[in-house]
């Protein structure tokens, strides 16, 4: 299962990088009151992608969090 899961992750990384090399164009990026001029549009694709996979892993770790809690309490009871 983990070498599954470890050649599925090479894939999906080979794919993100035929999108970064194929998106090279410099962009005007504006998001709220911010703007940066004559970005590649592949950073940006790479910090939106690295902020995806954070945000899934802490979600990953509050749900392990709050999941544990019923049973510690359930130990303490006893």
């Amino acid at each position: 299962m983990k070498q599954l899961k470890n050649i599925f992750g090479l894939i999906i990384f080979g794919l993100f990088l035929i999108f970064a090399i194929q998106n090279n164009t410099s962009v005007d990026f504006k998001f709220l009151m911010f703007t940066i001029p004559q970005i590649p549009l592949f950073v940006i694709s790479i910090v939106i992608f690295i902020l995806g996979f954070i945000l899934g892993r802490m979600t990953e770790w509050f749900s392990y969090l709050f999941s544990n809690r019923p049973e510690k309490s359930e130990k303490k009871d006893k």
